[in-house]
């Protein structure tokens, strides 16, 4: 039992960095009121992506629990890269707001 739970702690540890990187992605866009496609993304990573490596990863690959855990990490991860390419591809989708987007232009910002 004690190996079993030190093996899930630190799948949640990796588990924990994926989700910090996917919440602040998902806040970045939303921050843009960019929700639509993130939406989709969490849709496609969580049940697609994450669902089927943690059911592959632990049926046919006989990891059980551990696999479901690493599926679902999985899952985080590819949010996390979709977000963070829709963040840097902002400029080019129109998404940026913000004075310094390279259409804007440019004035004086008194901070």
């Amino acid at each position: 039992v004690i190996e079993l739970a030190v093996s899930f702690l630190a799948i949640a540890a990796l588990f924990q960095v994926f989700d910090g990187a996917q919440a602040i992605g998902a806040g970045m866009l939303r921050g843009l009121q960019d929700t639509r496609i993130p939406m989709i993304f969490a849709g496609i990573g969580y049940w697609v992506i994450g669902l089927s490596a943690g059911v592959f990863l632990a049926f046919p690959m006989k990891l059980e629990g551990v696999g479901i855990w690493l599926g679902l990490a999985a899952g985080l991860a590819a949010v996390s890269a979709m977000m963070l390419f829709r963040w840097l591809s902002r400029t080019r989708l129109g998404l940026d707001r913000s004075p310094w987007a390279a259409d804007a232009p440019r004035q004086t910002v008194l901070l």
